[in-house]
Formats: C-alpha cells, sequence, structure tokens
C-alpha cells in the first residue's frame, strides 16, 4: 500500500483545566488500482498520521484519467469547475490529488470554500466509482 498525507491540522478547545491540542491528518492510500481516503484523529501526531493510514474504509477506482469536457460540481459550499487541457494546472490540494491519482492533464478551478474534505468528496464523485470491499 502506497499512501500519502494530503492535510495535517492543529486543533485545540477550551476546557475548565486549560488548552486541550489534537492532530487531524487526511491522507489517501492506493492499494493496487484502488483509492482510499481516511482521516485520523489523535492528541499526538504520530498516532494520528498511524491511525489515517492503518484501515482504510471506502475504496473507489478512478474511472479516467483525464477532463475529457467541462464540468461543475458542487457539494455543499465548495464548487468546484473541471475544464479540459493538454497540460496539468491546478493548485494547492487539488494538484496534489492530481498528482496522486495520476491525472496528467486538466485544469481545475475551485470557487467557494476550499474546505479539503469537501474538495475530496468532489473527487469521488467526478473521478471515481465507489466500491465497497
Amino acid at each position: 500500500m502506497n499512501s500519502k498525507i494530503l492535510s495535517i491540522k492543529k486543533t485545540n478547545f477550551v476546557r475548565a483545566g486549560g488548552r486541550n491540542f489534537q492532530f487531524s491528518v487526511l491522507s489517501v492510500i492506493k492499494s493496487g488500482d484502488k483509492y482510499s481516503f481516511n482521516k485520523g484523529k489523535s492528541k499526538y501526531l504520530n498516532k494520528a498520521i498511524i491511525k489515517s493510514a492503518e484501515f482504510p474504509k471506502d475504496f473507489f477506482f478512478i474511472k479516467k484519467k483525464k477532463i475529457l469536457f467541462t464540468c461543475k460540481y458542487k457539494y455543499c459550499k465548495t464548487i468546484l469547475c473541471f475544464y479540459p487541457s493538454d497540460k496539468l494546472i491546478a493548485g494547492g490540494i487539488i494538484k496534489l490529488l492530481f498528482n496522486f491519482l495520476g491525472i496528467k492533464k486538466g485544469i481545475c478551478k475551485n470557487i467557494g470554500s476550499s474546505n479539503i474534505y469537501n474538495i475530496v468528496e468532489i473527487f469521488k464523485i467526478h473521478f471515481g466509482n465507489v466500491c465497497k470491499n
């Protein structure tokens, strides 16, 4: 299994004794020709990374490796526009996803919220066939 960390966030919340810190890790896992996005949370960073890569849940197959037509997808407040092109133009988390999933050609523009979890859901809808395994 091959995995890549997409995002690491440090969160905190206030309780009676002071602040409590926690880490949240989002990773993508490749197992053969199947992919899975996982989230791990823990008080310690190394445990959060291990949790995110340990037990992949919903696998999906990539059904197409390039963008063939102009389309727009919306999930909650996140809107992604995909355009066909002869080169890869994207930024941030979207470029990481394109490179890891093996998509070489296309333009992607994010309009609206840049919530990473919403972007991942749009990628599952647009590029993948979800399978329970």
